[in-house]
């Protein structure tokens, strides 16, 4: 596993939720996350993300990404994020994100999403690599 799969984790929809007030904080845009999301010469690092996504618990963000998230039904799993971002138009992920930023934001709770899913996915990339 390289640090590239790593910062593209990072990104994976989780980036949306995390933005909220910090602006200096550099990702990719949604069109290149959908492309490691979708593309099938990207399926390798695309089936990492959804293992490492499916780590994380998602429960207590469930109103607020049904509410943003338009068309994410059921329950929150790395699969059903693949299945939407590659669904959505990428305008329509970026009003999304903007959304849940604004949401989080609101709830003063951005940068506490952001080290609490980053955590996660530091664990799940050292797991992956130990083995």
């Amino acid at each position: 596993m390289n640090f590239a799969v790593f910062v593209a984790l990072q990104c994976l929809f989780v980036s949306g939720l995390v933005s909220a007030g910090d602006d200096e904080l550099e990702r990719p845009s949604n069109e290149e996350v959908k492309k490691i999301l979708c593309e099938e010469e990207n399926a390798e690092t695309a089936n990492f993300a959804v293992k490492c996504l499916n780590t994380m618990k998602f429960e207590d963000y469930d109103s607020l990404i049904k509410g943003c998230y338009k068309g994410m039904d059921g329950e929150i799993t790395g699969e059903s994020i693949q299945k939407w971002f590659c669904a959505t138009p990428v305008n329509e992920i970026d009003e999304a994100d903007e959304c849940a930023a604004k949401e989080l934001e609101a709830q003063d709770k951005g940068i506490e999403v952001y080290i609490n899913f980053l955590l996660k996915l530091i664990a799940c990339v050292e797991e992956e690599m130990s083995e």
